[in-house]
């Protein structure tokens, strides 16, 4: 496969270990990009509890899920959740997510 061309602008460089896989399904070309993900980094000012639901959040995990995995009712899975958007000035689950994977650096 080509390699992109290089344009020296750091914000059009493809993101390091970027593959693209070509197939076919039914007739159709299709392309699939993949990257690797950074690691979560869970700011230390977190208790062990809602650092826990962080990276289950950077898993994907809704709500039910984490409250399912960590054997505890949903409502305390949200506010976990609300007081670690608190603690860390996030408003949304992707922001945390930004935050923790990164992106943002």
């Amino acid at each position: 496969m080509a390699r992109p061309r290089r344009t020296g602008h750091p914000a059009l460089e493809p993101p390091a270990g970027l593959e693209a896989r070509r197939f076919v399904i039914r007739g159709e070309e299709l392309i699939a990009f993949s990257f690797p993900a950074n690691q979560p980094r869970v700011p230390a000012e977190l208790t062990p509890a809602e650092r826990e639901v962080a990276e289950l959040i950077a898993e994907g995990l809704s709500n039910a899920e984490i409250a399912r995995r960590r054997s505890t009712a949903s409502r305390t899975v949200a506010n976990q959740i609300a007081r670690i958007f608190e603690k860390l000035g996030v408003g949304s689950r992707s922001e945390l997510v930004t935050l923790l994977l990164g992106r943002d650096r």
